[in-house]
């Protein structure tokens, strides 16, 4: 997980990583509609191979969605020039058999891995080289790679096709607080919204996040959709049947009619369908011990990959996962770094029982590591905070507050923001600090930290 200084927290809501390929301000992200009609060649593409010493991925062709391309090897240099690793969400996707969409626009490429994009350049030696990072382009599509790829041939059909993206302009806020915190990388817990997408939306994402003309909801799929989705469920391609299981799973008990038809995957062949369907079925009956089960032995599987999906699925899982937070805890030293970050996302995402899990693990108290927390915060240390730290928080509020609350009125205006920012994701809780909060308000005499208190604010409430 990419960490930023927290000192660059309100800063980077606002105006993200420049790109000499794409404008800085997320204002100006391209929505879905404008990739699709600069595009001249779009194709969905699977990994056929991929080397991490080398830095190397090779993707071949399943179908073209627009123009014609070759059947050639698509061969990608995925680590940058002066950079020495790949990419967290490059790595964690180039596993053979996983797909993205591709959308060529003359030398250059933006390939979605459905929850994480990257661009890519031609050379003249038959390579693409990595471009630089595109932190905007979930403001276009965020989601399943097998939606995005039944939506484009709508688009062209100058037909509405229903496509998911985080959230931008709601609730008033001029750009998602998730983007520039990185909780992208933290499924399960980021803000998405579906909207009704059409050749002939605007460019820009600026106001279409906020517009009720796009908007049809928040979260992954709709009540609507259940119908379809269930019958997806029978596609061919194992990553649709996994994105289909993490879809339905989505809407919780909404999704009861789902269960059988999950419960039928649970023997599927692909051990990533197996752990999305399993826990689709604890959002839907949190007490299912055939679907812990299943996850438990994808923990003590002999293949990498499969404890790495099991441990996401844990994560998705929500508060019905908690009863394998120990079993979570211990993968945090899997001998392979994949299963140890995909482990350390689910305790992210499964809040306080996992935070349990691993203060049991390490043995030592939840007050003590609140407090430990509260001290990094304050001293502008504690890096990217996952959302369980922010949940640990919420139970002691009182110590807490105690911390934060004078930082509110602190002479650096970094103090304050971290302030602010730690006591907006603690949430309710923290309610009792909305005074302070709202003094803090009318003192600020900067907008952006204005913007900032106002979000607190309403958090808080």
């Amino acid at each position: 997980m990419r960490c930023f200084q927290c000192r660059l927290t309100v800063a980077a809501a606002w105006c993200l990583l420049s790109a000499p390929s794409a404008p800085a301000y997320v204002d100006l992200a391209p929505t879905l509609a404008r990739i699709v009609r600069e595009s001249q060649t779009i194709s969905v593409v699977e990994v056929d191979r991929f080397s991490r010493d080398k830095g190397v991925v090779v993707l071949k062709k399943v179908r073209d969605l627009k123009g014609e391309t070759g059947t050639d090897p698509i061969k990608h240099e995925v680590i940058r020039a002066k950079e020495s690793g790949v990419d967290r969400a490059i790595l964690e996707w180039a596993e053979p058999g996983c797909r993205g969409v591709a959308f060529v626009n003359g030398k250059t490429v933006m390939v979605c891995l459905g929850e994480d994009w990257y661009q890519a350049h031609a050379a003249e030696d038959g390579w693409w080289r990595l471009g630089a990072p595109r932190p905007d382009l979930p403001l276009a599509y965020y989601g399943t790679v097998s939606r995005l790829a039944d939506a484009i041939p709508l688009l062209l059909a100058d037909k509405n096709a229903v496509i998911t993206t985080l959230t931008h302009g709601a609730d008033r806020e001029g750009a998602s607080f998730d983007l520039a915190l990185n909780r992208a990388s933290l499924p399960g817990l980021v803000r998405v919204q579906r909207l009704s997408a059409g050749l002939r939306m605007p460019d820009v994402a600026l106001g279409v996040g906020a517009n009720p003309a796009f908007v049809l909801g928040t979260g992954r799929a709709g009540a609507d959709e259940i119908a379809a989705l269930v019958e997806k469920l029978q596609a061919a391609d194992g990553t649709a049947r996994a994105e289909t299981a993490a879809d339905l799973g989505s809407l919780g008990t909404a999704a009861a009619a789902a269960g059988p038809e999950l419960v039928k995957l649970l023997d599927d062949d692909v051990p990533r369908v197996r752990m999305a369907a399993a826990a689709a079925l604890l959002r839907i009956k949190p007490k299912d011990t055939q679907a812990l089960d299943i996850l438990a032995k994808g923990f003590q599987s002999e293949n990498a990959s499969t404890r790495r999906h099991a441990a996401r699925a844990a994560g998705l899982a929500g508060p019905a996962g908690a009863p394998l937070a120990g079993k979570l805890a211990a993968l945090l030293k899997d001998p392979d770094v994949l299963v140890r970050r995909a482990a350390l996302q689910a305790v992210a995402t499964l809040g306080p029982a996992a935070a349990e899990a691993v203060a049991a693990e390490r043995g030592t108290r939840g007050e003590g590591r609140a407090e430990a927390l509260l001290k990094k915060i304050v001293a502008g240390t504690a890096g990217n905070v996952p959302a369980w730290g922010y949940n640990l928080l919420a139970r002691f509020p009182e110590e807490s507050l105690a911390v934060l609350t004078p930082g509110l009125a602190a002479k650096d205006l970094a103090t304050r923001e971290r302030a602010a920012v730690a006591l907006g994701y603690i949430g309710r809780p923290a309610a009792a600090a909305k005074l302070q909060v709202a003094l803090a308000l009318q003192t600020a005499g900067d907008e952006r930290e204005q913007r900032l208190l106002k979000w607190c604010l309403r958090q808080l409430d």
